[in-house]
């Protein structure tokens, strides 16, 4: 079974979005094993100390990254999918012979540059800025939708 996790920065702190999101990791079960991994959010006062962010973030992500996972960076520069091309990546990687997709969320100021260059795939979401939380929350649902069309299920029409 295909392990996914989500390494994001900081916490959810909206509860409704929070449970949205226990309800697809709930329906993922099926398919896939998915771990939500919250980073540490370190507070900037200031324009000059967003490098200091980033490196933090930088040295979190490579503590709790499995070199051996497939890395998607979720960064503006990424490629955008539709659903389908999304399932078949997935489903690409799984023939691969990875057992661990890695879907990486940075904080206010983006992924550093250094795990953006570690990662297999920089992939984007959107155009548009998305909040973190409605960002999180899409790409849980993405996940599901790319999950069930691999699985020949009806939930994506």
């Amino acid at each position: 079974m295909l392990k996914v996790e989500l390494v994001c920065v900081g916490k959810l702190k909206s509860s409704n979005l929070n449970k949205l999101i226990e309800q697809y990791c709930l329906w993922l079960s099926v398919f896939c094993k998915l771990e939500i991994v919250e980073l540490p959010k370190l507070k900037v006062a200031g324009k000059a100390s967003v490098d200091g962010c980033l490196k933090f973030d930088e040295d979190n992500f490579f503590k709790k990254i499995d070199s051996n996972s497939f890395k998607f960076a979720l960064c503006v520069e990424g490629m955008q999918f539709s659903s389908e091309e999304f399932a078949n990546k997935i489903c690409r990687i799984q023939n691969m012979g990875y057992s661990k997709c890695s879907f990486l969320i940075g904080g206010a100021f983006g992924l550093p540059e250094a795990v953006k260059k570690d990662s297999n795939f920089k992939m984007s979401l959107s155009q548009m800025t998305l909040p973190h939380g409605l960002a999180r929350l899409f790409l849980v649902e993405q996940i599901y939708r790319a999950m069930t069309i691999l699985g020949g299920g009806s939930y994506h029409k």
